[in-house]
Formats: structure tokens, C-alpha cells, sequence
């Protein structure tokens, strides 16, 4: 193969390459949008369900965290 041959060859490749490069912000976009699609009630529902629980939860992991430094200082002092 001749230089110029390759030379041309690299050419289209790239301008295929940036055609290609090109489409993945339009599929993001795309994708975008179907994942903003509204929910049904039902899973709002059990979202905001879930939510509830998991601030309860970790609520009390912490309340657990803050009684054992309190016992762990107090142990200290005695």
C-alpha cells in the first residue's frame, strides 16, 4: 500500500470516528429523557416509603454510635 493510500484511508476513518463521537450526546439525551418518564403512584408511593424507613434506620445508627462514645467516655472517667 502506498502512503498516500493510507493517508486517505486515516482520513475517512477519522471522519467516520467523529460522525460516530457525535451520536453519543444525542443517545444520552435520548436516555435522558425516558429516565425522567413519570412514575406510577404505586412506586412513588413505595419510594417515598423506603425513604421514610431508611432516615428511621439510620437514625438509629447513629443514636447507637452517640451511646456507645457516651458509655466509652463514661468508662473512661470511672
Amino acid at each position: 500500500m502506498s502512503q498516500d493510500h493510507l493517508s486517505k484511508g486515516l482520513k475517512m476513518n477519522m471522519k467516520t470516528l467523529a460522525a460516530k463521537l457525535a451520536v453519543i450526546p444525542l443517545v444520552f439525551a435520548a436516555t435522558a429523557r425516558v429516565a425522567l418518564a413519570e412514575l406510577p403512584a404505586s412506586v412513588k408511593t413505595e419510594t417515598d416509603g423506603y425513604k421514610a424507613d431508611t432516615i428511621e434506620a439510620l437514625g438509629m445508627i447513629i443514636a447507637a454510635g452517640i451511646a456507645i462514645w457516651a458509655l466509652k467516655k463514661l468508662g473512661n472517667k470511672i
